[in-house]
């Protein structure tokens, strides 16, 4: 419900979503972003422990960028970090 409000406030670039959360599951937040035109284009990136191939393939026709399983190894979440920025335009950052 906070990220509801901070989404109608502000703009993002990207969200991480959790599907298990108090008071509305990600399915409902996703749901309510993909009804409003603000939100509707917004990149959603799923990580969650659910693996039932149900219910990741009916976030995947709700529009989800990408599906991160729990608990995400280090270097799969710092790649996919990577390639969610390349799609966005977003410029690798320089390593000192």
């Amino acid at each position: 419900i906070e990220a509801l409000r901070h989404l109608a406030r502000e703009s993002f670039s990207a969200l991480f979503l959790d599907l298990e959360m108090p008071h509305m599951n990600g399915m409902q937040v996703l749901e309510r972003l993909r009804a409003s035109e603000a939100t509707r284009n917004l990149p959603v990136v799923v990580l969650s422990a659910e693996r039932r191939a149900i219910v990741v393939q009916q976030l995947l026709r709700m529009g989800i960028t990408d599906y991160i399983l729990k608990p995400p190894q280090r270097d799969n979440i710092v790649k996919r970090v990577a390639d969610l920025r390349r799609s966005l335009g977003v410029q690798p950052e320089a390593r000192a």
